[in-house]
């Protein structure tokens, strides 16, 4: 299975200092948020591919001087959205599986990538989500809806940053889906990434939900100083 990190968003919540360094590249213990991203795709996939801006030249460097060309680059020049980013890396994936990771979450859960493709591998389905408690602001996220079956959740359906949750159940930026998804998103780009997955729920095509510990949204300053505490009180080892 391949993995595709979405790194080309602007980075509006968290200028100016995204005008200098792209979130992705800020600090979490000895390295950027990227290799934190990257070192959890590759214990579950063989291969990783990066969407980012041309213009983020740190992400570019940091893949180049780091990675040694074991990670993929593929570019989006105008950011327009998760869904066009996916069909940039259309030739990577082709008609297997694949994971989406979006590049400005971190989750600090060192079996987060083994429970996500545990369900994958052992239940009938072919979409997987990761999901989340979040206490505050459910209104910023995509919001799951459905219930607990023993250990995952059946979704369905998700709400897109809705004006009142009805669960505080969050999409986690870890999502695993098939060439179905990608196809729908190459015949329509401009759809945003929960209503492909809703599409697809409504086929009768179930998305099943793991829950994921850990969970921080780094694309603001104030979840990702949430982060540095966690990573420091706990001594969480990437």
């Amino acid at each position: 299975m391949k993995a595709v990190i979405l790194t080309a968003g602007r980075g509006s919540r968290f200028s100016p200092v995204s005008e200098y360094v792209p979130k992705e590249m800020l600090p979490i213990g000895s390295q950027p948020i990227l290799g934190a991203v990257i070192k959890e795709a590759y214990k579950s996939v063989d291969d990783v591919i990066v969407v980012t801006n041309p213009k983020k030249k740190p992400i570019i460097e940091y893949i180049k001087n780091h990675w040694k060309g074991d990670v993929k680059l593929v570019y989006q020049r105008k950011p327009k959205g998760h869904t066009n980013a996916i069909c940039k890396a259309r030739k990577y994936i082709q008609y297997q599986d694949f994971e989406v990771m979006l590049g400005d979450t971190i989750l600090l859960d060192k079996r987060a990538s083994w429970k996500l493709h545990d369900a994958h591998t052992h239940n009938e389905v072919n979409t997987v989500v990761g999901i989340s408690e979040q206490k505050k602001d459910t209104n910023k996220y995509g919001v799951v809806e459905g219930k607990w079956n023993n250990t995952y959740y059946e979704i369905d359906n998700i709400k897109e940053k809705p004006h009142k949750a009805k669960t505080n159940l969050v999409l986690n930026g870890r999502y695993i889906l098939n060439y179905r998804h990608l196809r729908m998103m190459m015949n329509n780009p401009d759809l945003h990434l929960t209503e492909v997955i809703n599409h697809y729920n409504r086929k009768l095509i179930p998305v099943l939900g793991v829950k994921l510990d850990n969970f921080f949204d780094v694309g603001t300053p104030d979840r990702y100083y949430e982060a540095l505490s966690f990573y420091n009180k706990m001594r969480y080892k990437i």
